[in-house]
């Protein structure tokens, strides 16, 4: 809604120095229908609970029993996490032509390197371009 109204009306600026702040916002709004729209496609995609993120369900593990749910009483549960979903990475896109100005899709894990290198090792092939040779 922000970001659609932002888009439609503009802002009204008192000055220059209004500019950066307008700019701010704008980019505000439309990450935040970014971070939305991951959310509600995770939620699709049956993600569960992971690291940083909770998902209730009435039916799922009791978190701990000093967790109550106020309304039942009870102690609140989640869903655990649908450990198939670690072997993809959801990317979302901007495509201001989507209903909801991004697109979302499962991609592949890449594997990671079998060195372990340390950091100042690893930076110096990085900065000669050794890191993308195979």
């Amino acid at each position: 809604e922000s970001y659609k109204k932002i888009q439609k009306q503009g802002f009204r600026l008192e000055g220059a120095k209004d500019i950066v702040t307008a700019i701010q916002a704008e980019h505000l709004a439309l990450t935040s229908i970014a971070y939305l729209k991951a959310i509600v496609e995770l939620l699709e995609q049956g993600s569960g609970s992971r690291g940083s993120h909770l998902v209730l369900a009435g039916d799922g593990v009791e978190i701990h029993s000093d967790i109550i749910n106020k309304t039942t009483g009870k102690p609140l549960k989640f869903k655990p996490e649908n450990q198939a979903l670690r072997n993809s990475i959801l990317r979302i896109r901007y495509d201001p032509q989507a209903t909801e100005l991004f697109t979302c899709e499962n991609i592949p894990v890449r594997q990671t390197p079998a060195d372990s290198k340390a950091f100042e090792p690893a930076w110096r092939d990085f900065r000669q371009g050794k890191i993308y040779k195979s």
